[in-house]
């Protein structure tokens, strides 16, 4: 993630001076252009990794995540969006600054009013790198689908690689950083014990009543649709790791449970507002056993 960023922001440094104006009014520059390799066309699809600042801060990206894989299809290219600039002559291999001026993403309702703080004449940055592009081949029907799954499935399989092997140092360097004194056993997720409970004890098979309250490391609070919720130990109703943590706990014990991504949701999250290959922190209170 991190070299991605340095790529982009260097690439602006030395990009070329030539700005070009879409018929929507978006301004774009082409930062790097490899002038000879495939065509974004209609029909195909781009894959992008970008990064979108806010006052030289990058607010949003593709580090560490799955790239972004852009249909070409007409509607599909939103106007004044940085993604506009693909039909413009852009090839496999170039790379790309485009600017949004927020009073103009307020008037074309990419925004439904100006964020706290800001001005219409602030701009919205982004820069993409067109990595790939699968061209629609209509003598083979099927062709660009079959490219495009297996493009993503390899990519899911380096991002599982990478944060499996990256977890267990990533929060434990994060634990440290903030002071928190929490024990792993193993190969167990990072669990801090903020009242051990005096209750009955949880084994396998045990039901239990639980207060559950999910949020990232970094502090974003995860909606759900209950917080007290009933659930049976050993059956997995929360991933495994978590399952096991629970074990030989007693009713009235209250867990922080820190979780790499790959021992709790992974890529896969559920419809729950979790981002892909998050790292997660359970707040877990045992109400009553049954």
């Amino acid at each position: 993630m991190r070299l991605l960023y340095l790529f982009l922001f260097a690439l602006a440094a030395c990009g070329h001076e030539t700005w070009y104006v879409t018929p929507s009014g978006l301004h774009y520059r082409v930062l790097f252009t490899n002038g000879r390799d495939s065509l974004a066309r209609m029909g195909g699809v781009a894959k992008l990794r970008y990064i979108q600042l806010f006052h030289d801060t990058v607010r949003r990206g593709t580090g560490g995540q799955m790239p972004l894989y852009q249909q070409m299809i007409p509607g599909l290219l939103e106007p004044y969006s940085p993604m506009e600039a693909l039909v413009y002559g852009l090839r496999q291999g170039d790379s790309v600054e485009a600017v949004q001026r927020l009073d103009s993403m307020v008037s074309k309702k990419l925004l439904s009013g100006l964020p706290p703080g800001t001005r219409g004449s602030d701009t919205w940055t982004t820069r993409f790198v067109v990595e790939r592009i699968f061209e629609p081949d209509f003598t083979r029907p099927g062709r660009m689908d079959s490219l495009l799954a297996a493009d993503k499935a390899e990519e899911r399989r380096r991002l599982d690689s990478l944060y499996t092997r990256s977890g267990p140092v990533r929060v434990r360097d994060w634990l440290d950083r903030h002071h928190i004194a929490a024990q792993q056993e193993a190969d167990e997720p990072f669990v801090q014990v903020l009242n051990a409970g005096s209750g009955a004890r949880l084994d396998s098979g045990s039901t239990a009543q639980v207060i559950l309250k999910l949020s990232t490391l970094g502090g974003q609070r995860i909606a759900l649709q209950k917080d007290t919720i009933w659930l049976c130990v050993g059956r997995r109703d929360l991933p495994s790791k978590i399952d096991q943590a629970l074990r030989g706990r007693n009713v009235g014990c209250r867990l922080l449970i820190y979780t790499p991504t790959m021992d709790a949701f992974g890529g896969y999250p559920p419809g729950t507002g979790i981002p892909p290959y998050a790292d997660l922190v359970f707040d877990l209170e045992i109400l009553g056993k049954k």
